[in-house]
């Protein structure tokens, strides 16, 4: 009986205990107006009512409006379920603004522009994208807007560009229609602000358009084309400096770097559905390394509050940061002409691993109401962008060394970089301790990542180039990280040098030095660490991991066809912009092949050079 009364007792202990219902708990998201997180409270329970506590949202003035904090899109009540509260702000006209009755966008048919401005104000405006002044057109009346891609080329005909060929379209290409106004008090002569309105009229007639955002910047036209300031020109740079070398490395304009050749824009950023999200005056550089003598020339973009108040974009394009600073690439030295999409591929497909990566995703661009081409809007590595993705490293504790050179930080600093060069030259790690002692210096998970993930791509741009990484220099344990970019020299662009069965652990399968090699700091690294059975045990599992997981033929494929979704047409109007008439969506979708057929066959041919290379020790 005794045996029996426990085995009734017991289950009755557990419904007296179990008796109580779990507790649901939700969360509640506060989103701002472009969607960025404000707060997320989580572990709420039914019934209990949400409240907001972080600072109260704002939003950035524009051309016209103040914008004030409301409340939220609907109202707080208590939660049943995970909810999302979107700020709502109250529009408010700046006074002694410019006010126009459409506002920036794409239309369908033409339409009549009025302007108006307050009581004693004369508006003046252009329509050819120079800057409004008291001796430009005098507002008299409604102006007729319409497709402006009937007017003459104007910018894609400008020469001086390039130390190589310029190419001039044979056709005229899309246009969007810029109006520039200023109102002038003719008593007091008290002048307003320049507002800028953008119109795109009759696009929804026109291909390559559909699916991609939209991005119009406008630069004052001697900040790209002045002979000895202009930053998309050859240049007085080029005229007084030696030629030796390739064509693409002379001196020229477009080939200086720093603050003082950096130029302030006007940045409109229209969403796939063509809805004008935010605009901003942001500064401009050239960006790039051959690829600036093209004539299609890659951007670095900058928010800063000297142009507007704002010192990050007002959009959070990648990981729910508004970025300090971003990239517009045009493809870099190879891809631009063929598919833009190599470097987007490789990084985008390597989000999750531990190393630096550059996001990005295909825009077109209008540049001073022209149409420019397709590019990517990227991540751009700075020590911003460290403080960014590491909120517990400051802006000023970055050093950061780019090709075996300061990138960001003090001259002072670089002995940290030293230092890491000769621990690796001066020592071997074979034993437990020594790797131990490895890993006070580097992520050895984060570095078996970013070597298998170039060496399975197959970029031959590296590791004797394009090598950046990064450290805190103000912490004593702190580990240097490593960041990957310019991989567009990869997966079968030159078939010669990297199609899927050349051994990327060669010498010969790279520019400059291989990854085996100690002339760099990367085989340097890498020839060391594998005489470690633990590392290299970590290095093939995460080798195998990366090319059948993240660049498996399935998930590439996908990525392609997307990507040849979007970007058929697209591409068919940037060749005919910048490359050749004759090119077309086909040419581009052959291009894109290329691609496929080296992941296909790369993870057989790659897993034999790795056994070949760093076979397993048993």
């Amino acid at each position: 009986m005794r045996c029996k009364s426990a085995l009734l007792t017991i289950p009755m202990l557990f419904s007296l205990c179990s008796c109580k219902q779990k507790t649901n708990t939700y969360k509640v998201s506060w989103l701002n107006y472009d969607l960025s997180v404000l707060e997320v409270d989580e572990g709420l329970t039914e019934g209990e009512t949400p409240k907001y506590n972080g600072e109260t949202p704002t939003k950035p003035e524009d051309n016209s409006y103040d914008y004030t904090f409301m409340g939220w899109d609907k109202e707080i009540t208590p939660v049943k379920e995970d909810t999302e509260y979107i700020a709502v702000y109250k529009q408010t006209t700046r006074e002694g603004s410019v006010q126009a009755n459409h506002q920036s966008g794409f239309y369908d048919d033409p339409f009549t522009l009025e302007l108006s401005a307050p009581k004693g104000f004369e508006i003046f405006y252009t329509l050819d994208n120079s800057l409004p002044t008291k001796d430009s057109l005098h507002y008299d009346g409604p102006i007729q807007i319409s497709d402006a891609s009937t007017k003459p080329n104007y910018y894609s005909m400008k020469s001086g560009i390039s130390s190589l060929d310029v190419y001039y379209p044979e056709e005229l290409i899309d246009k969007c229609q810029n109006v520039k106004a200023i109102a002038i008090n003719p008593t007091s002569k008290e002048e307003s602000e320049i507002y800028e309105y953008t119109y795109f009229v009759g696009f929804q007639n026109k291909t390559g358009y559909s699916g991609l955002p939209i991005i119009e910047m406008d630069v004052a036209e001697d900040d790209l084309y002045d002979y000895e300031k202009g930053i998309y020109v050859t240049g007085k740079i080029y005229d007084e400096s030696p030629h030796e070398g390739y064509p693409e490395t002379y001196p020229a304009n477009y080939h200086q770097k720093g603050k003082e050749w950096e130029r302030p824009a006007t940045f409109k950023y229209f969403n796939e559905s063509k809805e004008l999200e935010f605009e901003q005056k942001i500064g401009i550089r050239i960006h790039g390394g051959w690829s600036r003598a093209f004539n299609q020339k890659s951007f670095n973009l900058y928010a800063r509050k000297e142009y507007d108040g704002n010192s990050t974009f007002k959009k959070a394009f990648f990981s729910n940061i508004n970025a300090h600073s971003l990239m517009l690439r045009s493809g870099g030295y190879r891809d631009t002409d063929l598919t833009k999409i190599r470097d987007c591929l490789d990084q985008n497909l390597s989000i999750g691993e531990k190393f630096s990566v550059q996001q990005g995703f295909p825009v077109v661009l209008f540049l001073n109401g022209e149409y420019w081409g397709i590019y990517n809007l990227q991540e751009r590595f700075s020590d911003n962008y460290v403080h960014e993705h590491y909120p517990d490293i400051k802006k000023s504790n970055v050093l950061i060394v780019k090709n075996d050179e300061i990138d960001e930080g003090n001259t002072e600093d670089f002995h940290f970089y030293e230092e890491l060069v000769d621990f690796f030259e001066s020592n071997t790690f074979s034993d437990a301790a020594s790797y131990e002692e490895v890993q006070t210096y580097i992520d050895v998970e984060e570095f078996a990542q970013y070597m298998s993930t170039q060496l399975y791509i197959g970029n031959i741009d590296w590791p004797g180039n394009n090598v950046r990484v990064f450290k805190d220099i103000s912490k004593q344990d702190s580990k240097w990280h490593f960041m990957m970019y310019d991989t567009d020299d990869s997966s079968n662009i030159l078939p010669s040098k990297c199609n899927a069965n050349i051994d990327p652990f060669l010498k010969s399968s790279h520019w400059k030095s291989g990854p085996l090699e100690t002339t760099c700091l990367l085989g340097l690294i890498l020839s060391k660490l594998i005489d470690n059975q633990e590392f290299r045990t970590l290095f093939r599992s995460t080798f195998i991991r990366i090319g059948s997981q993240n660049f498996s033929s399935e998930r590439v494929n996908g990525y392609l066809e997307t990507m040849k979704v979007k970007l058929s047409e697209p591409m068919s109007n940037n060749y005919k912009r910048f490359v050749n008439e004759t090119y077309d969506s086909v040419y581009f979708e052959n291009k894109v092949e290329v691609i496929k057929e080296f992941f296909a066959d790369r993870y057989t041919y790659a897993l034999g050079f790795l056994n070949e290379h760093i076979p397993e020790i048993i």
